[in-house]
């Protein structure tokens, strides 16, 4: 999940940019320790980027699935692997929160309420 509304998910004020130096200023109040930057780190460039607005580190996640390092299904690295920008969507989740999906017929199921019950 997106950590934030709907509507501030597309909000320029709460992209990660934006955030990093307000964090790392808060957590001075806090005691010392690391601020870690997440979501959306791609590359090189968004690193040093990050580490320049003061996070300590960044975690990289969507980045790796395509390795054979990675333990998804071969299936669904085929899916990501193969999509594009515009096949990525911010949908609303079956708990209600808002994700980004690639668009597959998985989520058109899922927008309809017609998708396979989860229990969590």
């Amino acid at each position: 999940h997106q950590g934030f509304t709907y509507e501030q998910c597309l909000d320029p004020n709460y992209q990660l940019e934006k955030l990093i130096a307000p964090v790392v200023e808060e957590a001075k109040n806090w005691g010392s320790f690391p601020v870690i930057a997440a979501g959306g780190i791609w590359d090189k460039k968004d690193i040093e980027n990050a580490i320049s607005l003061g996070a300590s580190g960044v975690q990289m996640g969507t980045r790796f699935i395509g390795t054979f390092e990675c333990d998804a299904s071969e299936e669904f690295k085929s899916v990501l692997l193969a999509s594009k920008e515009e096949d990525i969507e911010l949908i609303k989740s079956p708990v209600g929160y808002p994700a980004r999906g690639v668009r597959t017929n998985l989520l058109n199921l899922v927008d309809k309420r017609m998708g396979p019950k989860i229990n969590c």
